[in-house]
């Protein structure tokens, strides 16, 4: 597991006003965030915003040949998106919150006079005639130094559940007289000393599944558990100097993937169909549905509802078929798809069955049943008469083929004539 960091400091000189803003790439496996195995999830991003603040959150796409972008936010508690910002070709930009503005040179977006409220999940979607980008950041807003105390830039890591985590020491080995890492539990507020490292000492660390790394002094955490949560504060002392920063560690559940149940009725020739995405496991799952490459929101044919997990839709026999239900969180990402085939005809020939043309067909396949029985009756009628004139003509015969042999035989045949016609 690998862990970079990049910071960029910004200074109002005017105020004499420190802000920070730092960026933190969490990356948790080889090919990004820890996934499952049937879907990855592009490098999450933790942004860190000053209370009152500007920041800007980048959007690392290139503003030619760009057909959309869109910027859409999810409240952390509700989970709820809501699009703040779009952009399509030879159209002017449409942004629907002030304090935000959508830079076209990058498709990176602003937010001036930070809020609480700003705080949350941001998603970037942008297609060219060739590519689609997306990425997720997740906006933490903090009050600068000197109001509170609290530090001005705080490293925000994500880290999964039963996994293990290494928050970076960012210090360097060598002259080092004292190291320490102590923890605060984000609800008593009480801190613990973790691990301490004296000159020529061993290294004493007071809980099990926690290691400091001699080479860079980063602290591992194994087998992560929610209780892990919290803050932690590195402070390192040289013969010149003294190394001090604050890291808050969130914790996630992994999400499952998810089942899609659905639920289908008839009305004219539309095909309205619900459909529900449900997940076992995961924590802070944020829900979003596609169609192709197309992000369904609310509009004419589509309706979500409870924070994104449940879609009502209305679809035409020329409409698409396939939907995919993509449940993330900042550490995860699992997909699953559904194909309405089954539920609604996909092609303009077929229609659906009205109560008319129902009570057609039942009409017409029970006098088809009835005429096959009569046609059956008549047959065997028929076959019987038959049968009956080929045994009088055999006796007749079989007479007097006796008679000829014998004139003196006697004839002894007795015929039914109520089989001649």
């Amino acid at each position: 597991m690998t862990i970079f960091f990049f910071t960029e400091q910004m200074a109002k000189i005017g105020s004499g006003i420190v802000s920070g803003l730092t960026i933190i790439y969490l990356l948790l496996s080889d090919s990004g965030v820890l996934a499952e195995t049937d879907g990855s999830l592009a490098t999450y991003r933790v942004v860190n915003g000053a209370l009152g603040q500007s920041v800007v959150l980048p959007g690392n796409v290139s503003g030619e040949s760009i057909s959309v972008v869109t910027w859409d936010y999810a409240n952390s508690s509700h989970q709820k998106m809501v699009q703040l910002c779009v952009k399509y070709k030879n159209s002017p930009t449409t942004c629907n919150r002030e304090r935000m503005t959508l830079k076209l040179k990058d498709c990176s977006l602003e937010i001036q006079n930070l809020t609480d409220s700003d705080e949350g999940f941001y998603e970037i979607n942008a297609r060219t005639d060739t590519d689609r980008h997306q990425e997720v950041m997740e906006l933490r807003i903090y009050v600068l130094a000197g109001t509170n105390g609290n530090p001005a830039t705080r490293c925000v890591v994500n880290g999964t559940l039963g996994q293990s985590v290494t928050l970076p020491g960012n210090v360097s080995g060598e002259n080092i007289s004292f190291i320490a890492w102590d923890y605060t539990n984000s609800s008593h507020q009480k801190k613990i000393q973790l691990c301490v490292k004296y000159t020529n000492n061993p290294t004493n660390c007071k809980r099990e599944r926690v290691t400091l790394n001699l080479k860079d002094y980063s602290l591992e955490i194994q087998n992560l558990t929610y209780s892990d949560e919290g803050l932690y504060e590195i402070n390192a002392r040289t013969d010149a100097d003294v190394h001090h920063e604050v890291m808050e560690l969130r914790i996630y559940e992994r999400v499952s993937t998810p089942v899609i149940t659905s639920s289908q009725f008839v009305s004219n020739e539309l095909c309205n169909i619900s459909l529900d995405c449900l997940l076992e496991r995961g924590t802070k799952p944020v829900y979003s549905w596609w169609t192709g490459d197309d992000k369904v929101t609310t509009d004419e044919s589509h309706v979500l509802t409870d924070e994104g997990r449940s879609l009502e839709l209305s679809l035409r026999p020329s409409d698409n078929r396939v939907y995919n239900c993509t449940v993330r969180n900042p550490v995860s990402e699992a997909t699953m798809s559904v194909d309405l085939r089954n539920l609604c005809p996909d092609t303009e020939g077929e229609k659906l069955l009205g109560p008319f043309h129902i009570c057609l067909i039942t009409t017409i396949t029970l006098i088809a049943f009835i005429t096959a029985i009569v046609f059956t009756l008549y047959w065997k009628r028929e076959l019987k008469i038959n049968k009956g004139k080929y045994s009088r003509r055999h006796l007749h015969q079989l007479d007097a083929n006796k008679g000829r042999q014998n004139p003196r035989a006697e004839l002894t045949t007795i015929y039914d004539d109520t089989i001649l016609m």
